[in-house]
């Protein structure tokens, strides 16, 4: 690529890292300013998001109210982020390393910790890296450093930054390293946050963008500190105004994630990462377990004391396996006293489903083969796409005999939810279905669940699982095999 092509081609990601902060603006008020190639600490100056309350940085104990943004993008896309990288000072055209530059801003903003660094690059982190482990929840933190070379890696860092063990861990505990952002993934997750606030989203089949051009005009206009009362003036001026926004509040987002993404649909106040468990695409890694290790991950990870500093409605975005999703719904079942508000794509914009019902009668159909007499019970449930002979397979090679209960929707297919409301009302139906055939058994039988839903449905069938008690998930391999195999026992 020529100079001048790396040149627009980072001029776009950075622009559209500002659209995807700014975005936010119309539609979460706890995020009151964001400033566009600031001044404030000639570092970390790309995008900056200031709060109106101190958030806490997750598994440490410390809060910030600012976060401060470095947008790296690298035209050669075959590099990876490695620890000796970020203190390599020949690796970029500056006289000092990234994170001697990141550590440099830390020590000019000296603002008791109310701060967070970010480094935004399309580049991955090399999963082979030492510090892979720290890093795997985007937030770096210390408690994951382990191993003898992660300790090795870590003391470089400090012999470079000159810096003693304890100022170290102030700095690095609130450093964040998102990796893997790059140009594509970038816009398919700005359209998310611009129908949430209200914007007109992006023609993802059209390169050019006008977002492109208007970041561009506000730093020529010298206009690079945007408010909420700008930003709708701006918008509504510039045509790209689309009605009122989907109200949320960032310091009550719960984040869920299995798959690798881009970008959550907005900063979360607690992250659920569970992505350092799967390979790129959704296998589960060979030396992992499903229940061991991400069952009780997830678990610990929602545990009432971290969701106690979120303040209800709580909104959940999920963004992993349907056995993740169904699992946390499980686990944050209506009794925990949590109201959860789903943040679920349909026909392809987000909405939200709200945690309490108002009105729906909708229902699944219930077929049921067996005798009530067998050792297992298979629960097949067809409502986004038709499971029903994969699962019949599935069962044959897995289980041995069994009875089976297929449970399917009306209308089989991606938009088979309608809303809230509706995924609700399934849910109960999908409870109360297998409820009346356990009644049957002499024995309760073995459970095993196979799921053909939307994600949003798959929480809320949690939710109202109390009644099926132990039950083996099943996870169908849309990149692989093609088929079922069993995934999280729960308890």
């Amino acid at each position: 690529m020529s100079s001048l092509g790396s040149t627009v081609s980072g001029n776009r990601y950075q622009v559209g890292a500002f659209w995807y902060y700014a975005a936010q603006l119309l539609n979460d008020d706890s995020l009151e300013l964001v400033e566009f190639e600031s001044d404030s600490t000639k570092v970390i100056d790309d995008v900056i998001c200031r709060y109106t309350q101190p958030r806490p940085i997750q598994g440490t104990n410390f809060t910030y109210k600012s976060d401060y943004y470095q947008i790296k993008y690298h035209v050669d896309h075959s590099g990876a982020l490695s620890h000796a990288y970020l203190i390599d000072e020949n690796a970029v055209s500056t006289k000092k390393s990234i994170l001697e530059r990141f550590y440099q801003a830390f020590q000019k903003l000296n603002d008791h910790g109310s701060s967070r660094l970010n480094l935004v690059t399309n580049w991955r982190w090399d999963h082979t890296d030492a510090l892979a482990e720290a890093v795997r929840r985007a937030h770096f933190n210390t408690a994951y450093v382990k191993t003898k070379p992660a300790q090795d890696a870590v003391d470089l860092w400090i012999k470079k930054l000159g810096c003693d063990r304890t100022a170290f861990e102030g700095f690095a505990n609130r450093l964040t390293l998102r990796s893997s952002f790059d140009l594509i993934d970038q816009r398919e997750a700005l359209n998310d946050r611009l129908r949430l606030a209200g914007l007109i989203p992006i023609d993802l089949e059209v390169e050019h963008s006008p977002y492109d051009d208007l970041g561009l005009r506000l730093i020529e206009a010298g206009k690079t500190k945007i408010d909420r009362t700008f930003l709708t003036e701006f918008a509504k001026k510039n045509k790209i105004y689309d009605g009122e926004p989907v109200r949320t509040n960032s310091q009550n987002v719960l984040a869920i994630r299995s798959f690798p993404k881009v970008f959550d649909s907005a900063t979360p106040a607690l992250e659920v990462n569970l992505t350092h468990l799967f390979s790129n695409g959704r296998a589960i890694k060979t030396e992992f377990d499903w229940s061991k290790d991400v069952y009780e991950e997830l678990s610990s990870s929602l545990e009432i004391g971290s969701l106690g500093k979120l303040a209800n409605p709580i909104e959940a975005h999920l963004d992993c396996h349907l056995s993740i999703g169904f699992a946390a719904g499980r686990i944050l079942s209506p009794k925990k006293g949590f109201e959860i508000d789903l943040r679920q794509r349909v026909r392809g914009s987000a909405e939200i489903w709200k945690s309490k019902q108002t009105s729906a009668s909708a229902k699944l159909n219930s077929d049921f083969q067996g005798s009530h007499s067998t050792a297992n019970l298979v629960v097949s449930v067809a409502v986004s796409r038709d499971v029903h002979e994969d699962v019949v397979n599935a069962a044959k090679k897995h289980i041995g005999n069994f009875d089976l209960l297929k449970l399917t929707a009306s209308n089989i297919g991606q938009t088979s939810v309608a809303n809230g409301d509706e995924a609700w009302s399934l849910a109960e139906s999908f409870s109360n279905a297998i409820s009346f055939h356990l009644k049957k058994y002499g024995t309760r039988p073995q459970i095993h669940l196979f799921l053909g839903v939307p994600g949003g449905l798959a929480f809320r069938m949690g939710q109202e699982s109390a009644i099926l008690g132990s039950a083996l998930l099943y996870e169908f391999d849309f990149e692989g095999t093609h088929k079922y195999s069993p995934s999280i026992q729960l308890p």
